[in-house]
């Protein structure tokens, strides 16, 4: 019986199975160091971005930042908000409240005092018949002036007893300023009461 071609088949068979399980252990090496090169490559590029910002993007705010703080805290354990940006537009001041014209005191009119109205003067001459006119006509309630003309002799002197008048016209004509006189007649004569005149008050 023939054993030497059977047992070259087998142990080709066997070197044969040893070399594929080789080809197969180094691939499943070679491919396990490539995954962990890989994954360790990504674990250092996550670190990496994970510890390096972009210098313009704020930072997320904690949880501490949002919870509710004692009464006791300060101003300065409060956590800083980003400032707004101001708006495009410029806040407008309001404008001032303007008062109504007419709650506004008005100055008074500048009333300029009205010269008074001079009284009204009167005449009386004296001549051969006594005064010139006997009779003087007067306006009630407003003063006035009468001027008597010079008297000589038993003409000199001019009196109104009622109204405790007396004046001097010897020598020159005599004005004697006469009150507001109520209505009626007011006699008048010279110093010897020898000529009369009235004074008619209406």
């Amino acid at each position: 019986m023939r054993s030497g071609p059977v047992e070259d088949d087998a142990e080709a068979r066997i070197r044969r199975d040893l070399d594929r399980a080789e080809l197969r252990h180094a691939g499943l090496v070679r491919a396990t160091a490539v995954i962990a090169v890989i994954g360790a490559a990504l674990l250092m590029t996550a670190v990496a971005l994970w510890f390096v910002r972009p210098a313009g993007r704020p930072a997320a705010p904690s949880r501490a930042a949002f919870a509710p703080q004692s009464p006791d805290a300060t101003a300065a354990d409060a956590p800083v908000l980003p400032a707004e940006e101001p708006s495009g537009t410029p806040a407008q001041a309001p404008e001032p409240e303007r008062p109504d014209p007419a709650s506004i005191d008005k100055p008074a009119p500048m009333t300029r005092n009205a010269p008074e109205p001079e009284p009204p003067r009167l005449t009386v001459d004296i001549g051969d018949n006594g005064y010139e006119p006997s009779v003087v006509h007067l306006k009630a309630g407003a003063p006035s002036v009468l001027t008597v003309g010079v008297g000589e002799g038993c003409a000199a002197g001019f009196r109104i007893p009622s109204l405790g008048i007396s004046a001097d016209n010897s020598r020159a004509p005599v004005s004697v300023e006469l009150p507001a006189l109520a209505p009626g007649e007011y006699a008048f004569s010279c110093g010897m009461e020898m000529v009369f005149g009235t004074l008619l008050v209406r």
